[in-house]
């Protein structure tokens, strides 16, 4: 599971299992991300997180739908978590 509540950290993570999967294949049987985004969150907790981060994702649900989805496509399976 990932949850780091700032958004760079957990961005470059999430890229660094993309980039191992392409050229090693799944290293990872299943993961759950809590993926920050912009939208009704915002209201439920994410704002303070970012702001207690000193950042503020810039990413929404499309991205995140995008995200899961080649996650998935890749071998891994993958969860979204909140």
């Amino acid at each position: 599971k990932l949850d780091i509540d700032q958004p760079s950290v957990e961005g470059a993570l999430v890229q660094q299992l993309i980039e191992s999967t392409r050229t090693y294949g799944p290293l990872v049987d299943e993961f759950f991300y809590e993926h920050h985004v912009l939208g009704v969150m915002e209201h439920y907790g994410w704002a303070h997180t970012w702001f207690l981060a000193g950042e503020k994702s810039s990413e929404t649900f499309a991205d995140s739908y995008e995200l899961f989805s080649g996650l998935r496509e890749s071998g891994i399976r993958a969860h979204s978590w909140i």
